[in-house]
């Protein structure tokens, strides 16, 4: 099924990773009470494998 030129799975696919960065940066916070720089680091680390890799 496509939305608009976009594959549906593509589509679910992006909507899961987003929530998943999400859900982790909340659960370090209310967890571990992490501060602002800890979840800074958390993020950068997240994007770091698919910075430099093409896109198809």
């Amino acid at each position: 099924m496509s939305i608009g030129g976009t594959n549906l799975g593509e589509t679910l696919s992006l909507l899961g990773a987003q929530v998943t960065n999400l859900v982790l940066a909340l659960t370090v916070i209310l967890a571990f009470n992490a501060a602002d720089e800890q979840v800074g680091v958390l993020r950068f680390l997240q994007l770091v494998p698919t910075s430099g890799s093409p896109r198809s």
